[in-house]
């Protein structure tokens, strides 16, 4: 999330574009792979490389391509005024599940070890790291 935070700081509206850009490509991505379902997880672990590069030419190029990839990723689950619940307050588990999905597809896939580490480092600042088969 340095990245990130050092473009915002910096003034950089293009930082912007990139989110919306990463949040387009997530959105292709979810349609297909419904990361509910535990066979589409590994599924979606195999193309997760794919998707990489196409997010690093979309997003800014290689390293803050690859954060706005996780951070866009994981972050579009979780909302500051309620977390993973839902708006009337009650637990919605299939938001948290579909995050933790997601992070686990990232650790289970062959992006680069740097995707990892920032999936590891936003899962961790979200409450979602676990143990990963």
């Amino acid at each position: 999330m340095h990245f990130t935070i050092e473009k915002i700081l910096e003034g950089d509206r293009e930082i912007l574009v990139w989110y919306k850009n990463a949040l387009k490509l997530w959105d292709e991505i979810l349609d297909k792979y419904k990361i509910q379902e535990d066979n589409l997880i590994s599924e979606l672990a195999k193309e997760l490389w794919n998707y990489q590069l196409q997010f690093e030419h979309e997003c800014g190029g290689r390293t803050i391509g690859q954060e706005v990839m996780v951070v866009s990723g994981i972050a579009q689950f979780y909302s500051t005024d309620v977390g993973f619940d839902i708006r009337w307050g009650e637990r919605d588990d299939y938001r948290f599940e579909k995050a933790r999905n997601l992070y686990t597809a990232i650790q289970q896939s062959m992006c680069s070890v740097e995707v990892k580490g920032y999936a590891r480092d936003v899962a961790r600042s979200y409450g979602l790291e676990e143990e990963w088969r």
